[in-house]
């Protein structure tokens, strides 16, 4: 059963905190990073662990789930229509879109069988059902061949 305790926390932190946890995971796959925050970002409140959480899975899918050469993760984030957004993109081969809702469902993993990673498949669901726990909510876009950017986003107020 998922618990939050919310709490007045920085975005910014949370994300950095995740890349500190994720810095050999980047490196023993050779992964470049790239983070572009183009504001300040005002404090919210939320689970801080929770929302690492979030951040980790979405940071290990892309690694996972990334290109197998030159890979690079890219992390946005920014304040759009009272929300923060987190935008964490792959230069991976993408998601059908046939397939990108149910990648949100328990259990569900996508990619060609023979080549999907370890995992569980329950990464995304509970993401997602973390981030509307916070009143927010957690997304995909992608095309085939074009990499993938998944989307958390947290109300201010």
């Amino acid at each position: 059963n998922l618990e939050i305790t919310k709490e007045e926390v920085s975005i910014l932190d949370i994300v950095s905190d995740a890349l500190t946890a994720m810095d050999q995971i980047f490196k023993e796959n050779s992964v470049d990073v790239v983070t572009t925050s183009n504001e300040e970002l005002p404090l919210v409140m939320a689970d801080k662990d929770r929302i690492k959480q979030v951040i980790l899975n979405l940071l290990s899918n892309a690694v996972r789930y990334g290109s197998e050469v030159d890979a690079t993760i890219e992390i946005r984030t920014y304040v759009k229509d009272s929300s923060i957004f987190v935008d964490i993109i792959d230069n991976g081969p993408g998601i059908q879109k046939e397939e990108q809702d149910k990648i949100f469902e328990p259990f569900v993993q996508t990619g060609e069988v023979g080549k999907r990673k370890a995992g569980t498949g329950l990464g995304l669901s509970i993401s997602r059902k973390i981030m509307k726990m916070h009143g927010g909510d957690l997304t995909v876009k992608s095309m085939p061949g074009e990499g993938a950017t998944f989307t958390a986003v947290l109300p201010i107020r």
